[in-house]
């Protein structure tokens, strides 16, 4: 499995290109930095100066991207790449698909709050159309880098696909020797404690997940008026990556947000992946880092 970074040369690329070197450090997977440019085989260029500019861009882009490595280099090869394309979103799903990626990296818009997720027109499409695990750097990861994740926290709920959820889960917490920890957000109007976890350990068992080796020997219920409210309650790991999954009207292999996962979204206080309808991930075996208190 490999993973691709979507690379531009402003601070939401920068932002993902440290999270998608901590990721590889973290799950043993090389990454494809990848820039989209405007331009190529496609377009009438009428002036020699169209060219000549168009080569300027590459350089520079080239450029761009060697002091991006320079200053985080993951353990393993980056491979850098340049895609010509009319659409930035779509040519970067293009070379997911292309490339064999198990996971695209993005950063966030240009304005939202230092820390959190902020969602831009580009990470809105990759959101919705996807169909591979898109994972958003919160806004300023560029400041924090690190070699690893430390936990990854997954929120589960009664409607939309959890099976493949549960299954990219329990595949990134094993490549990575990181806790899996689950957690479902339920109001004051909803079922008896009791009930909800019969529910949800039930999914466990349809995709044959050991609850026992699951963080606290169980799934984690979060009383609260609000989803927002409820992600905020909960005590988040520095350097954690939390997991969502596409809404139930999701098209098998794409991703879908709901309306809670975009609640969601917008309070993390950590890295999101989002994971597309039907997905089950099957990373290598023997790249993680072992397992981890």
């Amino acid at each position: 499995m490999r993973i691709l970074s979507a690379f531009t040369n402003s601070l939401g690329g920068q932002d993902a290109y440290s999270l998608a070197a901590t990721l590889s450090d973290s799950l043993g997977w090389p990454m494809d930095l990848v820039t989209v440019v405007r331009g190529g085989p496609k377009h009438t260029m009428l002036e020699v100066s169209d060219h000549a500019f168009q080569d300027v861009v590459v350089k520079q882009a080239e450029a761009w991207m060697e002091e991006a490595i320079a200053r985080q280099t993951p353990a393993l090869p980056v491979s850098k790449h340049l895609l010509y394309h009319d659409s930035y979103p779509e040519g970067l799903i293009e070379s997911a698909v292309e490339l064999g990626a198990g996971l695209l990296v993005a950063g966030g818009g240009r304005h939202g709050v230092m820390g959190r997720v902020s969602l831009g027109s580009v990470g809105l499409t990759l959101l919705n159309s996807a169909p591979v695990p898109v994972a958003l750097a919160p806004r300023g990861t560029r400041h924090n880098p690190a070699r690893a994740i430390s936990r990854i926290t997954v929120m589960l709920g009664e409607s939309g696909d959890w099976k493949g959820l549960l299954a990219t889960a329990r595949t990134f917490a094993q490549q990575a020797g990181v806790p899996l920890r689950l957690v479902t957000v339920v109001t004051d109007e909803d079922q008896e404690d009791a009930a909800v976890l019969e529910r949800t350990e039930g999914w466990l068992d349809e995709v044959r997940m050991d609850v026992s080796g699951l963080e606290d020997r169980h799934v984690k219920i979060v009383r609260s008026a609000s989803m927002s409210a409820a992600v905020v309650s909960m005590k988040w790991r520095k350097h954690e990556l939390a997991l969502l999954g596409s809404a139930r009207l999701a098209q098998r292999g794409r991703l879908l947000l709901g309306a809670n996962a975009n609640k969601i979204m917008r309070s993390l206080p950590v890295p999101l992946v989002a994971v597309p309808a039907g997905h089950m991930s099957a990373g290598p075996q023997g790249h993680g880092r072992g397992d981890e208190p």
